[in-house]
């Protein structure tokens, strides 16, 4: 899980808090799982906590079919919202497949120039600044990314003032979300797209994928 004592990346071994070590549900396998404290979590409490997602909220997932985004396509509609799912052309029938109610490819438009308003944004690869895509936010809306260095300040400013409200986020760990992520799997609810596996002799080609940004689902390392 998250948490770990020291450091590292891509090692057989982990040292962690006994806590921090959560059971795997029948039927969902290693690399599924591997798929949730990360990438699921992120999705979930950018949402729920720092987006104050709800039933009939207008929601814009951009990055939508990433790791991070397509879970959080998922987790959008299970809280009732309307979802629209920004991604490439070649992407839309697969986020449309998630649940999304509409899909903006990027490469033919630029959501932030568009007419629609949302009560949410949530930049799941956060290549969009708050200061442009506060245009499509309603007036009292909350744009949320995931790279809590880069709108410190903005967010800062923004809780002092009222009307639009810049947050970032840094994923928690949670036993209880992370139940929940795995009663929804169970239940039909959320489906964990891997687009591969990577034995961990194979870790740069694994890299330079994630690099490429054109995964569909997660990219993960199976050790062992």
């Amino acid at each position: 899980y998250t948490s770990v004592r020291r450091l590292g990346a891509f090692a057989e071994y982990a040292c962690t808090a006994e806590d921090r070590v959560y059971p795997i549900a029948d039927g969902i396998t290693f690399e599924q799982a591997a798929c949730l404290p990360i990438a699921g979590l992120t999705a979930l409490q950018s949402l729920r906590d720092h987006g104050k997602i709800a039933a009939g909220k207008k929601v814009l997932i951009n990055g939508a079919s990433g790791g991070v985004g397509h879970f959080a396509v998922q987790i959008a509609k299970i809280f009732g919202a309307e979802v629209t799912a920004v991604t490439s052309g070649r992407n839309i029938e697969f986020v449309k497949g998630l649940g999304a109610d509409r899909v903006i490819d990027y490469v033919k438009e630029d959501f932030t120039k568009g007419s629609g308003q949302y009560d949410l944004v949530f930049d799941a690869v956060s290549i969009r600044s708050f200061g442009v895509c506060k245009r499509v936010l309603t007036p009292a809306g909350i744009y949320v990314n995931t790279l809590p260095n880069a709108t410190i300040v903005v967010q800062l400013i923004t809780s002092l003032l009222p009307g639009k409200k810049a947050r970032s986020m840094w994923v928690k760990p949670n036993e209880s979300d992370i139940a929940w992520m795995m009663v929804q799997i169970k239940a039909g609810k959320i489906r964990i797209v891997i687009e591969q596996a990577y034995p961990l002799d194979r870790i740069t080609d694994a890299l330079a994928a994630s690099e490429a940004g054109r995964t569909r689902g997660k990219i993960v390392v199976s050790v062992g």
